[in-house]
């Protein structure tokens, strides 16, 4: 064999080291796609409302190690808090070049400086990682009394605030078709996430979780 094709088939194989930093959104991710049994979550990973993975799972070659809590905010966020413990933990162990996906803010959209500080924290504490915060998506405003101009509002503001503070392994980055957050791009071409929301009108089910993973891989 060429060993110039065997050295680009090697490079096609390597997976990516990939943590998962989120709300509950990111724990039904874990559960549905990299099959997580939420029932032994207390068991495995702490109270129950925080997940942090002891070992990687695989999604599409990548190994994926997860730190989310249910309703995470800003009341979350301060040093000490579970989240800020258990991601903190999970990313001082993390290898150099490995991608953390941010992926906060629905749970409480008027803290934009706390959600900023948060992510801020990991990027200057751990300089060897690339931090990607990603957009939130929106809601189903039949079901829940938040407006998705909020969440926009939201996105626009730590977009602007990210890009202000001008560090290196710190970056937005989009998933989404314009400033639409209930439509995001898979594979070049738009869908309507919104479509994909459970009943109680802010989770997905795994075919949605399926199509924000493959927006998301886009970023690794």
């Amino acid at each position: 064999m060429n060993k110039f094709l065997l050295i680009a088939l090697i490079s096609l194989t390597v997976s990516k080291n990939v943590i998962l930093i989120g709300d509950s959104r990111y724990v039904g991710m874990a559960v549905l796609l990299m099959g997580f049994d939420y029932s032994t979550i207390t068991k495995y990973y702490g109270t129950g409302t925080n997940v942090r993975s002891k070992t990687p799972r695989k999604i599409n070659g990548n190994n994926i190690h997860v730190t989310a809590q249910v309703s995470a905010s800003s009341y979350t966020y301060k040093p000490g808090s579970e989240i800020y413990i258990s991601a903190h933990n999970q990313l001082k162990t993390a290898a150099p070049g490995t991608t953390v996906l941010l992926w906060l803010g629905i749970n409480d959209l008027d803290a934009i400086d706390s959600t900023f500080n948060f992510y801020k924290n990991f990027a200057t504490t751990y300089k060897t990682l690339n931090f990607y915060a990603v957009p939130v998506t929106g809601i189903n405003e039949r079901k829940i009394s938040i407006k998705n101009t909020k969440v926009q509002s939201f996105n626009s503001q730590l977009k602007d605030k990210i890009n202000k503070a001008n560090l290196s392994n710190l970056k937005y980055k989009s998933i989404l078709s314009g400033n639409d957050v209930n439509t995001i791009m898979v594979d070049g071409k738009p869908v309507a996430i919104d479509s994909y929301l459970t009943a109680d009108g802010l989770h997905y089910g795994k075919a949605g979780y399926e199509q924000l993973w493959k927006a998301m891989t886009k970023i690794l």
